[in-house]
């Protein structure tokens, strides 16, 4: 063997060894972190028998309606994240803010995150608090939830309000996400060095220095949870259920939408969505795609407004 090729080999030799050491010490500092954290998580809710998992639900308010709150994609805690919009809305109607399996306090799962098992797995938690006739507010990807939910439990529920909602064919719906090697990231504990400080997402907005370190907590927690691999990976076949699906013409539906450059057709699909609608109404809002954390006082107040003319 030639000196220099020997050389060389020795080197990646040694650089390998390094790497190799450096991620048992990254998977024994994640797993030690992962333990510590589980200690410090504030519970709250209450946990509800799914043929899936525990579900968790945070309840707040005791009006005669009930909202139920559903979250975004990847959201890592929907209750504490829903919290500025809650305390909004709970002084008038009862409010449940939902944890899909994997988020939040609920368990995570191996049962794969098709919208079939998401609509079930509600239609279960919302049956076992005896809730009938909820309206249903939902953020981001949960537009086509609650879209499939509604026509797969019809007359089940009162209304829908959408908080810069997807809907059935925007941009981007037909791609799959691929989040196995995040997961293994977060395995080897690299996605916390990754993601090391303060979330963008809540630095700034009404929310406390407790609930953002809970948040921080439930997000090293959720991070690449096997319930969130598998809801990325089958996004696209969730936007083909609904694809032909619509809101029963006599159904409300109340969407708000934020301006989205990078989608110039992202108000006009939302105006789709309430074309034909008895009762539909499109409200456009400045902020950005979550708009409860900086909009939540004119959403309730719209809402309220929106669901008394309705009812």
């Amino acid at each position: 063997m030639r000196k220099g090729i020997k050389a060389t080999l020795i080197t990646i030799g040694s650089l390998a060894g390094v790497v190799a050491l450096g991620l048992v010490t990254t998977t024994i500092i994640e797993a030690n972190a992962s333990k510590q954290e589980a200690t410090q998580i504030t519970d709250y809710g209450t946990r509800i028998s799914t043929s899936a998992g525990e579900v968790n639900v945070y309840q707040q308010g005791a009006g005669s309606q009930t909202i139920v709150l559903l979250p975004g994609f990847g959201t890592a805690s929907p209750a504490l994240d829903f919290i500025p919009l809650i305390d909004e809305l709970s002084a008038t109607y009862r409010v449940i803010a939902y944890e899909p399996l994997g988020s939040g306090l609920s368990d995570d799962t191996s049962a794969p995150r098709t919208i079939e098992n998401y609509a079930s797995e509600l239609h279960e938690t919302l049956e076992e608090l005896d809730i009938t006739d909820p309206v249903l507010m939902g953020h981001s990807i949960a537009g086509i939830y609650a879209l499939n939910y509604v026509n797969t439990y019809p007359g089940e529920v009162a209304a829908f309000v959408g908080i810069d909602n997807s809907v059935p064919g925007q941009p981007g719906s037909d791609e799959a996400m691929d989040l196995s090697s995040a997961s293994t990231l977060k395995s080897l504990g690299l996605l916390r060095l990754l993601n090391g400080g303060e979330d963008p997402l809540y630095a700034t907005g009404p929310y406390t220095e407790s609930e953002k370190e809970q948040i921080r907590l439930l997000t090293n927690r959720n991070s690449m949870s096997q319930a969130v691999v598998s809801e990325a990976a089958l996004l696209p076949e969730s936007f083909a259920t609904v694809k032909d699906q619509r809101f029963p013409a006599e159904f409300p539906v109340l969407l708000f939408v934020a301006p989205d450059p990078t989608t110039p057709i992202w108000k006009d699909l939302h105006a789709e969505q309430i074309s034909g609608l008895d009762h539909g109404e499109l409200i456009e809002l400045p902020g950005e795609h979550y708009l409860h954390h900086t909009q939540s006082a004119q959403i309730a107040a719209e809402t309220r407004s929106f669901l008394s003319t309705t009812n």
